[in-house]
């Protein structure tokens, strides 16, 4: 899937300077997408559920869940090796290249197509 940027932006803000990027919903595609994850591999503050609700019955599928949230969902990826080859060797080159520009923030984004048959969409 090809990811298609919008626009970059540098901001300062009390002499910090930032950069970001606007880019395309990496969800845009013909198919709604039931269940999303934002996994980060970490548990700290890693969990979109309401720590006091007890389960998902009132949970707002529209926005993504975390790392906890599909621990405890017991969430699973069924891939062929090639395409976990694949996947591995992408993460590993995207934090490689954010390593190498000194940004500590990545994301592997999952999209799921009807809870009963599991669509891998990512970027």
């Amino acid at each position: 899937m090809m990811q298609r940027y919008i626009a970059l932006h540098t901001m300062v803000y009390n002499k910090t300077t930032m950069h970001f990027v606007i880019m395309n919903n990496v969800f845009n595609s013909g198919l709604k997408v039931h269940l999303k994850y934002d996994l980060k591999g970490s548990s700290y503050q890693r969990q979109a559920l309401d720590p006091k609700e007890k389960n998902y019955d009132k949970f707002n599928f529209s926005i993504p869940m975390k790392d906890l949230d599909f621990k405890f969902r017991k969430e699973k990826v069924l891939l062929l090796k090639e395409e976990k080859d694949m996947i591995i060797k992408e993460i590993e080159n995207d934090s490689k290249f954010l390593a190498s520009l000194n940004i500590n923030d990545y994301s592997f984004l999952i999209g799921i197509h009807d809870p009963g048959i599991i669509k891998i969409i990512y970027h």
